[in-house]
């Protein structure tokens, strides 16, 4: 079992884990997932086959593990155009001329 750690993605813990990519699927099938999911900090994930010794060796070496995941605070995505109302973030005046 690996833990994952924060930032990870389900493909990081693939590369870490097997050394290759191309075990991806295979390692999804094994532990019931898709390679898309979003991983909980602090869950496990069941390695599929080492494809790569010489990958996972630096993996297992280092003091860094591969943390790819995009986190972005959905709150400071609020703003703009998009969520603008008529009358509260802005008012709208009659064109004079």
């Amino acid at each position: 079992m690996s833990t994952v750690k924060q930032g990870q993605s389900f493909l990081d813990k693939v590369l870490q884990t097997t050394g290759s990519l191309a075990a991806a699927f295979e390692m999804a099938t094994l532990n019931g997932a898709s390679i898309t999911d979003d991983l909980a900090i602090g869950s496990e994930v069941t390695p599929g086959p080492i494809d790569n010794k010489n990958i996972v060796s630096f993996w297992q070496n280092d003091i860094r593990e591969p943390a790819t995941d995009i986190f972005v605070e959905y709150e400071s995505l609020k703003s703009g155009i998009d969520y603008w109302a008529v009358n509260v973030d802005f008012v709208v005046t009659p064109l004079t001329l």
